[in-house]
């Protein structure tokens, strides 16, 4: 158990460090031990001090992160990337199940974001490579990583059927396996796509590939044969959404 968190900030740009650093001061339970400039800078500092958390901004002077992150494996610190990029790097790093500060942070969110490294495990060799890749190629969204208690789990897009949100949250896969996850039904719905996934439900979240019939009084069957409802608040957007996507409702 963690008692207080050792953090070292990575990132080329001064007026960052120096910020992060003033607003990391003014919360209990952390410490800054070290700043960090570039990716040989970073290797040094971080294997010296041992942190609990690192602030890493993904593009540094003499390479990106995720240079530094293969150098250091296996990790056992948490990541919190620091980021100007856009939408698509936001997405990659989401999918691989990670957090991210949008540069330059407000005083809250890095406050959010400390509150959550709590825990979090490690990042795992799975998911910072699933970041890198769609991140660097800006590829399409094949998989996504969900924390379960313990472990990850690293899911094909193209296999989840439905997330149930009802008792806890479940993703539901076509071949027939179920994943519990601690990650909420809106955050995986933030993690996916919006073309290929839709919320029908408060409590349900289904992929628009595995839709077979859509049923007017308010329920959805699934490719599985399993049925899951549409509430009335969004049966207006979910018949939109299918007619756009020329579905045949």
């Amino acid at each position: 158990m963690i008692k207080f968190l050792r953090i070292v900030i990575v990132d080329d740009q001064p007026n960052i460090r120096k910020d992060l650093r003033l607003m990391l001061e003014t919360m209990e339970g952390v410490v800054v031990v070290a700043e960090a400039v570039s990716v040989r800078n970073a290797a040094e500092v971080i294997t010296a001090t041992s942190p609990d958390l690192v602030f890493m901004d993904i593009d540094l002077g003499d390479g990106l992160c995720f240079d530094l992150l293969e150098q250091l494996q296996p990790l056992s610190f948490r990541v919190i990337f620091l980021t100007g990029y856009g939408e698509y790097a936001i997405r990659a790093i989401k999918c691989g199940a990670l957090d991210y500060l949008l540069k330059p942070a407000a005083l809250e969110e890095v406050r959010l974001a400390v509150s959550r490294a709590w825990d979090i495990t490690p990042v795992s060799p799975e998911q910072w490579r699933l970041t890198r890749q769609q991140c660097l190629e800006r590829s399409f969204v094949e998989r996504i990583a969900l924390p379960a208690v313990g472990h990850w789990h690293l899911l094909p897009l193209s296999e989840i059927l439905y997330a149930e949100g009802t008792h806890g949250t479940v993703v539901h896969m076509a071949g027939g396996d179920h994943h519990k996850t601690i990650k909420s039904l809106a955050d995986i719905e933030k993690m996916l796509p919006e073309t290929e996934f839709i919320r029908v439900h408060q409590s349900y979240l289904v992929n628009l590939r595995h839709i077979k019939t859509y049923y007017k009084r308010g329920e959805i069957q699934l490719s599985c044969g399993i049925c899951v409802p549409v509430s009335a608040r969004r049966r207006e957007s979910v018949e939109h959404f299918l007619r756009n996507e020329k579905v045949g409702i």
